[in-house]
This record gives structure tokens, sequence and C-alpha cells, in this order.
């Protein structure tokens, strides 16, 4: 596909209309084209003449809601928010994912080479930096233990992001029991947390 037509404004437009729906609806397999198009206030034509079929614009999209989530989550760990209020809206910001289809997002990620290449780039320059410093955060507050290293910590956030679809499952089935949904995320973090930041 090529980069200067998704580059374009008005095929940035589509992608910022798709991103809406996909983030606004419970299946996202089940926004059309036609949906996208109307939102975005173009043609159906448009879209397939500038990205080719619709599982090329989903990975735009995947790329898209992922650049702007870590743009987030850099700006929360840079606040001068205490940590624990820092890792809730961390959290808010992934579960506002959660509606995705996450059988679909598993296939993409793992089968289309430009999301595997694209995952492995935001892992490496930005991704783990951005944990290291997270984790650092947490250490002068006070809040994450200091007998762990910097490796364990993020081998331990490793095995939580893997057993994600798992947890965005619970959390669509629990949508309407915040209380549930914040004790598990106490839960999943108490291994690395010192009660009361002590």
């Amino acid at each position: 596909m090529d980069k200067n037509r998704t580059n374009s404004p008005r095929s940035q437009r589509i992608i910022q209309a798709a991103v809406y729906m996909f983030l606004n609806t419970h299946n996202f397999s089940k926004v059309s084209i036609e949906e996208i198009a109307g939102k975005a206030g173009v043609s159906p034509t448009t879209i397939y003449n500038l990205f080719g079929n619709r599982e090329n614009l989903t990975i735009e999209v995947i790329k898209k809601i992922s650049t702007d989530n870590l743009n987030e989550y850099r700006n929360i760990i840079d606040s001068e928010k205490p940590f624990p209020e820092k890792i809730k809206l961390i959290m808010d910001i992934r579960m506002k994912s959660a509606s995705m289809d996450l059988d679909m997002l598993d296939k993409l990620v793992s089968t289309d080479k430009s999301l595997i290449e694209f995952a492995t780039e935001i892992n490496e320059k930005i991704s783990i930096p951005l944990l290291t410093d997270f984790i650092e955060d947490g250490r002068l507050q006070g809040y994450i233990r200091k007998d762990l290293s910097d490796e364990s910590i993020l081998a331990y956030l490793e095995i939580l992001s893997k057993s994600g679809t798992i947890y965005y499952r619970f959390v669509e089935l629990h949508r309407d029991n915040p209380d549930i949904i914040e004790q598990l995320n106490d839960i999943l973090f108490c291994g690395i947390l010192n009660k009361g930041g002590k």
C-alpha cells in the first residue's frame, strides 16, 4: 500500500473516523465501509481507492490507536500524578480499546508483516523505554519494591500483557461492574506494589 496515499489528509480523516467507529462499538467487525465513509464525509469508493480493502484500513487503525495510546501513556507518566492514579489512567486507556474484535486483532497482529514490524519497532524504541521510566517513577514514589530488577518487572508486565486477551474479555463481560474491574487491577499489580506506598 502506498504510504503517501495513506498519509494524505483525506486518508487521515478516514482513519480517524474508523478509529472513532471501532472504539465506540462492541464489535468493530460489524462496522461497514459505508458507515466509516459516512463518518469521514467521503464515498466508500474513496476508501477502497486509498486503502485497497477493509483489512488494510483496519491495520492503519490499529497503528493509529497504538500510537495515540503510547502518546497518552507518555503524558500520564510524565505528569505529577501519584503512581496509583497513573496506573488507573493507563488501565482506563487500555480498557477503551477492549471493545475491539480481539480475535480479529490477534489474527492480524500475528500474521500481517507490516504490523509485526510495527509492533517490534514500537516495542524496542518506545514501549520498553516508556515502561522503564514508569518503573523508575514508581520506585521514586515508593510504590514499587526496590529489591526487584527492571528486567523482572518488565517480564512480569509482559506476562500480564500476554494474558491481555483474557483480561479484556473479562472486562467486557463486567463492563457494568467497575468495582470488580478495579479490584482485578489491584490484584494484577499487587505483586509489584507495596501496600500504602511504603
